[in-house]
């Protein structure tokens, strides 16, 4: 599934956000009730006073304005963005459902917002304790994609649309090494008893998902946790369930770009006949443990290789991609970034400033265990309400807050190293990330205007912006919501069905073309 002979690639991201109170144990049904208010906050938000955030919505499943989808998912609450042409696009949506999860923590956090599932109790010890008790009872939400035991997942999964005969094969060695350079980093625990073991025994990783993952394959819930799945029927898309909850921003779009450029070199023909890796789940595991660089693996036909010359032949089918399609200054720029980030780590430069700002598991490893940029005993202040409860399902957890006094200094310590990690990825008011990154001196790529503007508008030209385009005409020809059945692709009246909407095309949708339908679709309906 071509854009001509440019180097566009449609995707999108789907990420699942771990709700909760730092100091309050988060089981299942009181996570259900806070991502339920959550989604009822937004459906009240309207920016500038009149635009919904929410332009549809059934039964805890909906659209949001800049086109992405907003739902439960299990007991989770998820935001999947909209439909976007290539990594940058891409980057500024996943930005902006940060922005929407902040805006929806805030109202349900605010005295102002009603809320119908278990939250109002809590409201008059934050606004009379003070500061602390605002902390301790204020609803946050994190990208970790997983709890302290790896055993608990959250995902952030990668889609990109894929021609029918995408050669797989091709792609698994190059998903199996990826966490080396686009890793989101974390501790994960091999304990699944008392809290202070848990603690005592976890391990910084390059990927906790990685760590978590059980297969290659998926497909259909037959499978839980594996590296990827292709789905589809008209339009073919490989979703990869191994992605990273990053937050760094060249990390994201150098994620999204190098990967969307490995598939189009198999889909052209230029990665072909790639050796495969000998018990690739195992060497995923294996290769997330190894945090000292030098690292090697084994291929099916018995040779033993660094994963930086794997890396090596997908770089050069890249740039042979770039002297067949034309490339525009993005392009070449997350080309040229990733090479350099290739070679200092080919060199084993795992110190360099310039990687450590790049990579996003070297930024959190050498400023949480190592104190590099900002001294570790000012974390303490920062994340010491982070976790209390990190790991939700254990009904005998030992309660680690109250058991510190029985704690070794050691211990003590690495819990809140553990705590600093989990709270960088804390997308909600004590955003961590935001002041270790500018300490640190990481730099932003996009712009205040461009987050905005992705709050607010669709992709354009895209179907994400037909979908926003033709809800809003059936809400204003008088459509009851409730008598909407809307999909990516599709919008259906029930229950007769007899008014459709299909939208199946992902490319070509001119401002005309969109204008035209939305036209017809007021003369129907």
């Amino acid at each position: 599934m071509g854009m001509g002979r440019d180097l566009r690639k449609w995707q999108g991201i789907e990420q699942e956000f771990r709700v909760g109170k730092p100091f309050e144990r988060t089981d299942i049904q009181t996570s259900i009730a806070l991502s339920m208010n959550l989604f009822d906050a937004l459906k009240n938000h309207k920016f500038f006073g009149y635009l919904p955030a929410i332009i549809h919505s059934k039964d805890y499943d909906g659209f949001l304005r800049n086109g992405s989808r907003i739902y439960l998912c299990n007991f989770s609450f998820e935001i999947a963005t909209p439909e976007c042409r290539n990594a940058y696009e891409l980057l500024k949506y996943d930005k902006a459902m940060e922005f929407y999860v902040q805006i929806a923590a805030e109202r349900v956090n605010s005295r102002g917002e009603k809320m119908e599932h278990g939250h109002d109790e809590k409201m008059e010890k934050m606004e009379s304790g003070g500061e602390a008790e605002r902390v301790r009872h204020a609803v946050q939400c994190w990208r970790a994609n997983t709890e302290l035991h790896p055993a608990f997942t959250r995902g952030t999964h990668e889609n990109y649309s894929v021609s029918r005969d995408f050669n797989k094969e091709n792609f698994i060695p190059f998903l199996i090494i990826k966490p080396i350079f686009f890793g989101a980093g974390g501790y994960v625990s091999k304990a699944f008893c008392s809290m202070r073991d848990m603690i005592e025994s976890a391990e910084y990783v390059i990927s906790p998902r990685a760590i978590a993952t059980k297969h290659i394959y998926g497909g259909a819930g037959v499978r839980k946790h594996p590296l990827f799945s292709i789905k589809g029927i008209s339009n073919m898309r490989i979703h990869i369930d191994s992605g990273e909850g990053l937050r760094v921003e060249i990390a994201r779009f150098l994620n999204n770009a190098i990967t969307s450029f490995v598939i189009h070199a198999i889909e052209e023909g230029i990665i072909r006949d790639v050796d495969g890796i000998n018990e690739p789940v195992e060497t995923f595991r294996t290769l997330s443990r190894n945090t000292e660089g030098d690292w090697k693996l084994k291929t099916k036909s018995g040779t033993t290789i660094n994963a930086m010359d794997i890396m090596s032949s997908y770089i050069d089918a890249i740039e042979n991609l770039f002297d067949e399609k034309s490339a525009d200054n993005l392009d070449i720029y997350a080309l040229k970034t990733f090479e350099r980030i290739h070679d200092k780590m080919s060199m084993g430069l795992l110190e360099d400033d310039f990687l450590m700002k790049s990579v996003e598991w070297l930024l959190k490893l050498n400023i949480i265990e190592r104190g590099k940029f900002i001294e570790l005993d000012s974390l303490r202040e920062s994340v010491d309400y982070a976790m209390r409860d990190v790991l939700e399902k254990d009904a005998n957890i030992i309660d680690a807050m109250s058991e510190r006094d029985k704690m070794s200094d050691a211990t003590e310590d690495r819990m809140m190293k553990i705590s600093a990690c989990f709270a960088f990825s804390n997308v909600c008011d004590e955003d961590f990330y935001e002041s270790v990154a500018c300490c640190a001196g990481v730099e932003r790529m996009l712009t205040d205007e461009e987050i905005g503007e992705s709050l607010i508008y669709p992709p354009p030209e895209s179907r994400g912006a037909l979908r926003v385009m033709l809800l809003d005409a059936l809400r204003d020809i008088g459509v009851p919501p409730e008598n909407i059945l809307v999909r990516w692709n599709r919008i259906v009246c029930p229950p007769t069905r007899d008014r459709v909407v299909d939208f199946d095309d992902l490319d070509e949708w001119s401002e005309r073309k969109m204008r035209d339908l939305v036209k017809r679709v007021r003369e129907t309906f």
